[in-house]
């Protein structure tokens, strides 16, 4: 609502009291289509390009105006009922459940499956399964309860959001160091400290992922890119098209931590705070549908993979 508000009640307001206000409406309305149309592209492209991708598309083999059309024309069909009378109640419901809880879900999912999931088994034959498994495990129990604190140390009237952050940051710290210590006593021991440490907090999968990635892009004639070498980094450092350094390290802990984080914080919201108290059940209903269809589909994917890809289709058969 609040956003609403602010782009099509306050700011006009405020717009109609400056000198020439038809010229700075003008353009303020029109920075707002644009901007909606650079957000359409966005949209369109993405969903073009993911269905393409899967194995109908590769099978049918649409070509690309063909595929933007349909996904343009189905755009325009599923936007018709926003422009009815109940098109604010929609907005206000769709972005609840798309922006707050589907999005945050299915990044925390990406992040945890290429981070946390990928390539593990090397890390069990490095350091052992129970090891790997008691630190990926305890990680996020330990990210669970030191977030807890601070969202229940957290009082927006006593306006102590900082104490409420040092306090879990300190429990997690804390908690993880203790972790650590713990699954160094009972993993099996490499002959270097640091590579058994790596093997356990590494981020193993995410190297292997940017390590295909970098290969891909650049040339086959070229050397074999290879990960911390001082002539491969400093080429992915100055190359756009490649992935740097620090790509494992934000999207294990990073990207993973705040998403899962930002879930949490979802979920007290939705315990102390009703949305959409004063609507009715049915608006409520299109963005639960929403929200369960699209995990739904994250969950089928996941268990049939061969939904989104199928190297029959690809090119790739028998390689």
């Amino acid at each position: 609502k609040e956003q609403l508000q602010l782009a099509f009640i306050t700011y006009p307001k405020g717009l109609a009291n400056l000198e020439v206000p038809q010229l700075w409406g003008f353009l303020f309305f029109g920075c707002l289509f644009l901007l909606g149309i650079d957000s359409a592209f966005s949209v369109v492209e993405t969903v073009g390009t993911m269905l393409n991708d899967t194995w109908i598309g590769m099978r049918l083999r649409l070509p690309h105006w063909k595929l933007t059309i349909a996904c343009c024309t189905a755009g325009f069909i599923l936007s018709v009922p926003f422009t009815f009378d109940i098109g604010y109640n929609l907005i206000y419901y769709v972005d609840i459940y798309i922006t707050k809880w589907t999005m945050i879900l299915i990044g925390m999912l990406e992040c945890l499956a290429s981070g946390w999931i990928y390539k593990i088994r090397l890390q069990y034959a490095k350091v052992g399964k129970l090891a790997v498994m008691v630190y990926n495990v305890g990680y996020f129990v330990v990210l669970t309860i030191s977030s807890i604190v601070g969202l229940l140390l957290y009082d927006v009237e006593l306006d102590n959001g900082l104490e409420a952050w040092i306090a879990s940051v300190g429990v997690f710290i804390g908690a993880w160091v203790g972790l650590l210590v713990v699954t160094f006593i009972i993993c099996r021991q490499q002959k270097s400290k640091i590579v058994t440490i790596w093997y356990i907090i590494g981020w193993v999968g995410p190297d292997h992922l940017r390590t295909m990635i970098n290969n891909i892009v650049r040339s086959k004639n070229i050397e074999r890119w290879k990960p911390y070498s001082i002539k491969s980094e400093k080429e992915a450092f100055l190359r756009r098209d490649c992935l740097g350094i620090t790509f494992g390290f934000f999207l294990k802990y990073v990207a993973c931590t705040m998403l899962y984080v930002s879930t949490l914080r979802n979920f007290k919201e939705l315990a102390t705070r009703k949305y959409g108290s004063g609507y009715e059940l049915g608006f409520q209903i299109i963005g639960q549908f929403l929200f369960s269809l699209t995990f739904i589909l994250i969950v089928g994917i996941a268990i049939f993979p061969r939904i989104m890809y199928d190297p029959k289709y690809s090119g790739l058969s028998g390689k």
